[in-house]
């Protein structure tokens, strides 16, 4: 069938000067500046929100896939951020 079983996150930048930046090169730019916790969750929460969009479309069997760095996992505070997602956006978990 054609049905939609999922997605996944991809991050993406194209630069209007220096084109297309690669994902490793926009987390180590967003590590360096401090900025990688507020991208990971800002990316997170665009991610409930379409989750929640399929949600009330009747699809709540979808599911959503988004890669984490090691050192955000070590982080310790993504399963706070990933309950308080799904929580603010009235997604299922």
């Amino acid at each position: 069938t054609s049905a939609v079983v999922g997605f996944e996150a991809l991050l993406r930048w194209q630069h209007e000067v220096h084109g297309a930046i690669s994902p490793p090169e926009i987390v180590t730019a967003a590590r360096e500046t401090g900025l990688l916790s507020l991208l990971t969750e800002t990316v997170f929460l665009n991610c409930c929100a379409m989750a929640a969009e399929l949600v009330r479309q009747g699809r709540p069997d979808v599911r959503v896939a988004m890669n984490l760095s090691p050192r955000e996992l070590e982080a310790g505070n993504v399963d706070d951020m990933i309950l308080e997602g799904l929580k603010a956006r009235n997604v299922p978990a």
